[in-house]
């Protein structure tokens, strides 16, 4: 059943279109979607739902590092496998620039940052969603994801939240193994 966008006003609904997964194949894509067309929003909640078989929905901003020749087109669907199976290394470029702005990995999924809370999204820019859908039965499915947005006026926001995107890119854990690992991360009251 889909979902229901915000009132006007209250919020914004992205999409991304139905899309058909091959028999015993994964399918994952990126559409890049128009967000924050002429002002800043504020999102207080965010509500996720997509159809069965998807591993995970995650929503990117970029990060102000990107080159503008390689910003994605608004709505173009960039898949990052070829139909037979090989990565589509050129569609997988802009993920070095992603910054993580919210995701689920369960059909619906919402979370909601405390009164006065909000994540922003700046005036001109857009979201780049992610959707990753298997599928392993003998014929054809579907793909779809929606994701609402629900915002709140600056004159609500007392704090602006910042999404982290921690991570280790030089892992190596040798096979056969058990490896422990630790990382410190500094962090600066800003």
């Amino acid at each position: 059943q889909p979902l229901v966008a915000p009132a006007a006003g209250t919020g914004i609904q992205l999409r991304v279109e139905p899309f058909t997964v091959a028999k015993h194949f994964e399918r994952e894509l990126f559409v890049h979607r128009r967000a924050a067309t002429t002002t800043d929003l504020y999102v207080r909640r965010i509500h996720f739902r997509m159809r069965p078989n998807s591993h995970h929905f995650v929503i990117y901003g970029f990060n102000s590092t990107i080159p503008s020749f390689l910003v994605p087109a608004y709505d173009a669907v960039r898949d990052i496998r070829n139909p037979d199976g090989s990565m589509n290394t050129t569609n997988m470029v802009t993920m070095g620039y992603h910054t993580f702005f919210g995701g689920a990995m369960q059909p619906e999924f919402a979370y909601e940052l405390p009164p006065g809370v909000a994540l922003k999204i700046p005036a001109g820019t857009g979201l780049d969603l992610n959707v990753h859908y298997a599928n392993h039965t003998d014929a054809p499915i579907s793909g779809e994801a929606a994701v609402n947005l629900h915002t709140i006026p600056l004159a609500q926001v007392t704090k602006v939240a910042r999404t982290l995107n921690w991570g280790i890119q030089s892992l190596i854990s040798p096979a056969g193994q058990r490896t422990t690992l630790e990382r410190t991360f500094t962090v600066t009251d800003s």
